[in-house]
């Protein structure tokens, strides 16, 4: 788990502003800054990134024992930074536990934002914000500007057809 205090708000506004509307109208973006508000959050990385899982619990089990051990919100992420989870994460997780926000947390790309979107409740954008997608490089602001557009516009189209 990652305990997550007094967040930078222009930084938690930019990613829960994103939370779908549509899929799962129960998780408005103002429940899920409440749930990682500004006194702390702990969210759950159910499936390792730098690492692997020892056990065979499914996604969804391991989201639902998260919640029950009291977690905020649930973290999908790929092997490492930049490198996309599997897409049947994202579902699963939120299938099995749906009164908690899941976040998709690694290659979370423009090209594949709008899938994510469908599903996930909140991005975290990270390494491909970044000068040639090198995590510690400074942050590109074309690009970043490009994702936050990509990213109105696909929530736009997504309350126009709801």
């Amino acid at each position: 788990m990652h305990a997550v205090q007094q967040p930078a708000t222009q930084t938690i506004y930019d990613l829960l502003k994103w939370t779908h509307p549509v899929h799962r109208p129960r998780l408005s973006a103002r429940l899920c800054l409440e749930r990682v508000g500004y006194l702390g959050a702990f969210f759950d990385n159910i499936i390792p990134e730098f690492s692997s899982s020892i056990g065979t619990r499914t996604v969804a089990k391991r989201a639902k024992s998260a919640c029950f051990l009291g977690v905020d919100a649930i973290r999908i992420s790929g092997p490492e930074a930049d490198v996309p989870f599997a897409m049947s994460d994202l579902p699963a997780a939120e299938e099995a536990v749906r009164q908690t926000p899941v976040l998709a947390n690694t290659g979370v790309q423009a090209e594949r934002l709008a899938e994510i979107l469908a599903v996930a409740d909140v991005v975290i954008v990270g390494t491909s914000l970044k000068v040639d997608g090198v995590t510690w490089n400074p942050i590109d602001p074309a690009g970043a500007r490009a994702l936050m557009e990509k990213g109105r516009d696909i929530r736009a189209s997504t309350v126009a057809s709801a």
